[in-house]
């Protein structure tokens, strides 16, 4: 703490707060046309769907770090299997989005699975001695 938050809570409090005014500003700004076009609703709900995707790829992306070329790859499949649920009748929307994040999620587990089972394979093949690595623990 700093001896001008020390002498100003505010600061401090402010310095700690988890929502940034730019971040409430961002979703205030995806949100507007909900209230000042109601007409355009397809619209307004496409502007919040790609304003969140892109946050989250910010948010791997920038803060993590991580490339990630999967990230679309699950957001295209929980939004196909969502617009092909709307497509055949079922027009109700957060249904709609759970039924597309579990696909997503199902197809994930069926991605990651023969990578949980290739890997200690893989590292049984590539490093079959530990020992004469410098950073292996020694055997009590």
């Amino acid at each position: 703490m700093t001896s001008a938050q020390a002498a100003d809570p505010h600061l401090y409090l402010e310095a700690q707060v988890r929502w940034r005014r730019i971040e409430i500003a961002f979703w205030l700004c995806t949100r507007a046309p909900f209230v000042a076009a109601p007409g355009y609703l397809q619209l307004a709900s496409q502007i919040s769907i790609t304003a969140l995707f892109a946050l989250s790829l910010d948010l791997i992306l920038g803060y993590a770090g991580i490339v990630s070329l999967g990230h679309a790859a699950f957001f295209g499949l929980g939004a196909y299997a969502a617009g092909i649920i709307t497509k055949y009748g079922w027009g109700e929307p957060v249904s709609g989005l759970l039924i597309g994040a579990t696909l997503a999620a199902f197809a994930y587990d069926a991605l990651a699975t023969p990578r949980k089972i290739v890997r200690p394979i893989r590292e049984a093949v590539t490093e079959p001695d530990r020992a004469d690595r410098a950073d292996a623990p020694v055997p009590a």
